[in-house]
């Protein structure tokens, strides 16, 4: 299906960062929560985690991905150790 429509892939990454901003701009109103330290929360989170503690990059979450595919190695989940770039389209890949 990539080779036929690569335009897929990066739309359907766009998509899902889209949901995640709305999803962050929502959570944002500290009404939507019945917490009364709703905001107090989140400002600890953000001062403990970044603006956004859910990355989607390859680039943001490279550490993880390198961990994970030399424990799927180790375990022999997979054949041999893939390498990160082996998991994703081409085009979602951090420039």
């Amino acid at each position: 299906m990539l080779q036929r429509d690569p335009w897929v892939a990066p739309n359907l990454v766009r998509a899902f960062e889209d949901a995640k901003r709305l999803a962050y701009r929502y959570w944002a109103d500290h009404r939507r929560s019945y917490l009364a330290w709703f905001g107090a929360e989140q400002d600890e989170e953000r001062a403990l985690l970044g603006a956004d503690p859910w990355p989607y990059s390859v680039a943001a979450n490279r550490v993880a991905l390198e961990t994970l595919l030399d424990y799927a190695a180790e375990q022999q989940i997979t054949d041999r150790r893939l390498a990160v770039e082996e998991l994703f389209a081409p085009s979602t890949l951090d420039p």
